[in-house]
C-alpha cells in the first residue's frame, strides 16, 4: 500500500514536471523551456535594435566625412569617441536642451574663427650691459697718466707716436743701428723712449681698445634688442602698440647715439692719452628704456588676458555647437524611440529572468522530492524490512531477507536479497517457506 502511494506521488510529481512518457514537453519543464526561448528571442530583438543605434552613433562620432571627431575646429575635440557621444546624448536629454536658432549658430561659428595669438616673447634689452660699458668708458676717460717723463712731440702727435711705437717693435732684435737712416741709436735715447712708453700708458691704451671692441660687438647685438612685432598683438590694442613703437624708436636712436659718442670720445682719448676728457652721459635713456619695458610688459599682460578670454569664448562656442549637433542627431535618428524599445525589452527580459528563476526553484524542489520518493520506492532495505515484518506476522520469525551487495565488478551497482535462517544462509527451503516468502515479497 505504501509503495502504491509512493508510486502515485512519483507519477504526480513527474506530471507536474512534465516528464511522463507520451505527454510531450509539458509541465514545469515545458514552461522553463518556453521562458528560455522567450528570453532568447527578446534578447535577439533588443540586440538588433541596439546594434542599429550603435552603428548610427558610431558613424556620427567617427565618420571621416561627417563625424564630430573630424570637425575639431567646429566642435573642439579631435579625440571624440562613440562613448563620448553616448554620454552627451544622455546629457542633452536630461537637460531638455532646445536647438539653437540660425542666428545663434552663425554667431557661435564667427566666435570660433577668431584665432588666439601666441604669447609675445619677453623684450630683449641690454640695460645692465649698457650701464657697465658707460661706467668703463667714464673711468678710462678720466684715468690720469703722469707727464713728467713723456716726450712732448710724441704726446701731441698720435700718428707720430704710433710710427715710433711700430719702429721700436722693429728694432727689438737690432744691433742698435737705425734701420731707416743707418745711424746708431744711443742708450740714452732708448731710455727716453722706454720712459715715454711706460706700462701705465700701454695698459690704458689696451683697455681703451678692449672697450672699443666690446662696443662694436654690442652694436651688432643691439640689432635684436627692443624689437616689437605689431602682428603679435590684437587690433584691439593697436593704439597702445603704436605708442610703444614710437617710444622704442626713441630708445633705439638714443642708444645708438650714445654708443657712437662713446666710440668717438674713446678714439680721441686713445690718440691723445695725456688729455683728460669728461664723459657726457645721457641719463634720459634709462628713463625711456624703463618706460618702454613697462609699456611692453603691460601690453603683454593685456594680450595674455585677452587671449584667455578668446580661448574661453571659443571653447564655450564649440561646446554649445557640439551639444546642438548631438541634440539634432538624437531627433534625426529618433533616438528616444529606440531607447524606449531597448528599455522595454530589457524590462520584459528582467521579468522573464525572474520567472525563470522561480520556475527553476520549483523544478529543483520537485526534483528533490522525486529523488526522495524514488529512493523510498526502490530501496531494497525498506523492502526487506517490510517482507521480514510480514514473515513475523505469519509466525515465521526464524526466516528473514537480507540485502546482499553484488560482489563482481559488473554487479557492484546491484543489490540482491538473501534468505537467512538465524545467522546463516537458509538452505533447502521447503515449498511452503518459498511460497510464504514470495507471498510476503509481492
Amino acid at each position: 500500500a505504501q509503495n502504491i502511494e509512493i508510486q502515485g506521488r512519483i507519477k504526480g510529481v513527474k506530471r507536474e514536471l512534465g516528464r511522463l512518457p507520451n505527454e510531450g514537453k509539458s509541465g514545469l519543464d515545458g514552461k522553463l523551456k518556453g521562458i528560455v526561448n522567450a528570453i532568447g528571442k527578446l534578447s535577439e530583438k533588443r540586440e538588433a535594435v541596439y546594434e542599429h543605434v550603435d552603428f548610427l552613433v558610431s558613424d556620427r562620432a567617427t565618420n571621416r566625412l561627417t563625424g564630430i571627431k573630424y570637425q575639431s575646429r567646429k566642435f573642439g575635440d579631435q579625440n571624440y569617441t562613440k562613448a563620448k557621444l553616448y554620454k552627451h546624448i544622455e546629457y542633452v536629454i536630461a537637460e531638455k536642451l532646445e536647438p539653437l536658432s540660425d542666428a545663434e549658430t552663425t554667431s557661435l561659428l564667427s566666435a570660433i574663427d577668431e584665432s588666439p595669438k601666441p604669447q609675445p616673447l619677453p623684450l630683449y634689452t641690454f640695460s645692465p650691459l649698457l650701464r657697465e660699458i658707460r661706467q668703463s668708458v667714464a673711468d678710462l676717460l678720466e684715468r690720469k697718466i703722469e707727464t713728467s717723463e713723456k716726450i712732448q712731440s710724441l704726446s701731441l702727435d698720435y700718428a707720430l707716436e704710433q710710427w715710433v711705437r711700430s719702429g721700436i717693435e722693429r728694432h727689438k732684435d737690432s744691433t742698435g743701428v737705425c734701420l731707416f737712416c743707418g745711424s746708431r741709436i744711443s742708450d740714452g735715447r732708448w731710455d727716453e723712449l722706454r720712459r715715454h712708453f711706460d706700462r701705465a700708458s700701454e695698459t690704458l691704451k689696451s683697455d681703451i681698445e678692449n672697450i672699443e671692441n666690446k662696443i662694436a660687438n654690442h652694436k651688432i647685438e643691439f640689432e635684436r634688442a627692443y624689437t616689437v612685432d605689431k602682428n603679435n598683438f590684437y587690433s584691439l590694442h593697436s593704439h597702445c602698440v603704436s605708442e610703444l613703437l614710437l617710444l622704442i624708436e626713441q630708445v633705439r636712436n638714443k642708444y645708438i647715439c650714445l654708443l657712437d659718442y662713446m666710440c668717438n670720445v674713446l678714439r680721441r682719448k686713445r690718440e691723445n692719452i695725456m688729455q683728460r676728457y669728461v664723459f657726457e652721459d645721457d641719463d634720459s635713456i634709462d628713463a625711456l628704456a624703463t618706460e618702454a619695458a613697462g609699456k611692453y610688459y603691460s601690453l603683454m599682460k593685456d594680450t595674455e588676458e585677452y587671449t584667455n578670454t578668446i580661448t574661453n569664448k571659443i571653447k564655450e562656442a564649440q561646446e554649445r555647437l557640439l551639444y546642438n549637433e548631438v541634440l539634432l542627431f538624437t531627433r534625426e535618428i529618433n533616438y528616444l524611440y529606440y531607447k524606449d524599445q531597448i528599455d522595454k525589452f530589457t524590462n520584459i527580459i528582467k521579468d522573464k529572468e525572474e520567472e525563470k528563476r522561480k520556475t527553476e526553484a520549483d523544478i529543483k524542489s520537485l526534483e528533490d522530492e522525486l529523488k526522495s520518493l524514488e529512493t523510498q520506492h526502490s530501496s531494497e532495505s525498506t523492502a526487506a524490512e517490510l517482507v521480514n515484518k510480514y514473515l513475523c506476522l505469519y509466525a515465521c520469525d526464524n526466516l528473514r531477507l537480507e540485502v546482499i551487495n553484488g560482489e563482481t565488478t559488473t554487479e557492484k551497482a546491484k543489490c540482491f536479497f538473501g534468505v537467512m535462517r538465524g545467522a546463516s544462509h537458509a538452505r533447502n527451503l521447503s515449498d511452503g517457506e518459498r511460497s510464504l516468502i514470495a507471498f510476503c515479497y509481492f
